[in-house]
């Protein structure tokens, strides 16, 4: 069970091995989760011992009955929620207490007993721990419609305006705030993202935390980053250097952040990231600062009422858009985002097309953004483009099964997939970067 017997049980203070009868029965953390799920059953016993409890299992809970299965789901639950604390403890260096995991359970097997599945049982254990850090699933779906949904879809701006609805219960809400009246003083900006790194993101974030009036504002930088790196220090050094804060505030509960934005007397927070991982919406549901916008990370409305404006220009969200919005527009002059080029980048190259002889397209992307409808775009094109070409860079290209389906598609639309390059992953970001030269048009 990938335990190591040399370990001490991090779940107790009794400095016992960490065996499988110990842990998952016999400690004091887990012997009180198990003995309150049974107490929840409405079981008049109790048992603490690995072998018994085992034997129990496999002998006297045989059968399909509703009862039975129950039964089996408590005791798995049970076990899965234990071993992730023991997880969270030692690699996250998280504690809670015996309540939070039996909270785990009890929801799981709760949600089987009254009328779900078993496979949507199987579903919210396994994405148990991305709720533990945060991560709404549900967020996840938001997401993903975007692939699939055009922006004017009345079900894509309901669905984000649904969530916001219900996420908002989750968080308790500040409505006045304690931020000095004088007007001479310098406005506070807080910025928040986990994307401080070699991220998308950062490349459009990075000209504002640089070229930012520090005399005039106050800017409080809040990171998320769950892994820094050496863009991380870049920001970092930088902003501080300016006069700005730096606040680490990855693995700190969502509320506690609410409650350091507001110490820190925010007047404008702006949140990075959207329904993207890592966010901290649950923060900006809190409402810790007077004005709050979402900005870069994502082509959407968050659907949170909390979330006054969404920063976007004219050509993003055009003035006759049918896209609708829980936040109002705020369109910038011109563009709403700027682009600082990677290092790595290297220099423009000449077009290929020089040399080659013919045009290359080309697209590094999510392949789930490439729906059905720009494949149809694609093939039209190159179709209609005499010996053109075309360069698709995604992960998945390294699966041999996703490359001949992808090609397969692209040949029933009439394009023939000897003039079509496909390249996995790139790990490397220099050599990434040296990748767009492959291509004329992007």
């Amino acid at each position: 069970m990938g335990l190591l017997s040399s370990n001490l049980c991090v779940l107790c203070t009794n400095s016992q091995l960490e065996m499988c009868k110990h842990l998952f029965f016999e400690c004091q953390f887990s012997s009180d989760v198990w003995n309150k799920a049974m107490n929840w059953m409405n079981f008049s016993w109790k048992y603490c011992d690995w072998d018994q409890i085992t034997d129990w299992y496999s002998s006297r809970l045989k059968g399909k009955g509703l009862t039975q299965k129950v039964k089996r789901m408590l005791l798995s639950t049970t076990v899965y929620f234990i071993w992730q604390e023991r997880n969270s403890r030692i690699f996250q260096r998280k504690a809670r207490g015996p309540e939070d995991s039996l909270t785990g359970v009890l929801d799981v097997t709760q949600t089987y007993k009254f009328g779900r599945n078993y496979l949507c049982c199987l579903i919210l254990l396994v994405l148990s721990m991305k709720f533990s850090q945060a991560i709404n699933f549900l967020q996840n779906r938001l997401l993903a419609m975007n692939y699939i949904n055009e922006g004017s879809d009345d079900k894509l701006f309901e669905a984000h305006r649904e969530w916001g609805m219900r996420f908002m219960k989750l968080y308790p809400q500040y409505t006045s705030w304690d931020n000095p009246k004088d007007m001479e003083r310098p406005l506070v900006i807080g910025y928040v993202s986990p994307d401080y790194i070699t991220h998308s993101v950062s490349y459009f974030i990075e000209a504002p935390l640089f070229f930012h009036d520090y005399t005039n504002y106050k800017v409080i930088v809040y990171s998320g980053v769950v892994k820094a790196d050496a863009k991380t220090h870049k920001f970092k050094d930088r902003v501080l250097k300016k006069g700005g804060l730096w606040r680490d505030i990855y693995g700190i509960d969502e509320k506690k952040v609410a409650s350091m934005v507001r110490e820190d007397k925010v007047d404008i927070l702006v949140e990075l990231t959207g329904h993207t991982a890592n966010n901290k919406l649950g923060m900006m549901a809190c409402r810790p600062a007077p004005i709050q916008a979402t900005w870069i990370g994502y082509p959407n409305t968050t659907g949170l009422p909390t979330i006054d404006y969404r920063i976007t220009d004219a050509l993003a969200d055009p003035l006759d858009t049918k896209q609708k919005h829980v936040e109002e527009l705020v369109r910038l002059p011109k563009c709403f985002l700027c682009y600082t080029p990677s290092p790595d980048a290297g220099p423009v190259c000449p077009t290929p097309a020089l040399s080659n002889g013919f045009i290359t397209f080309g697209s590094f992307n999510n392949l789930a953004k490439i729906t059905p409808k720009v494949l149809k775009v694609w093939a039209r094109i190159l179709c209609a483009v005499p010996n053109s070409r075309l360069v698709v860079k995604c992960k998945p290209f390294c699966s041999d099964s996703v490359r001949q389906r992808f090609l397969s598609i692209l040949e029933q639309l009439g394009l023939e997939p000897l003039r079509v390059d496909l390249l996995p992953l790139i790990l490397l970001n220099h050599d990434h970067m040296q990748a767009y030269s492959l291509m004329d048009i992007r």
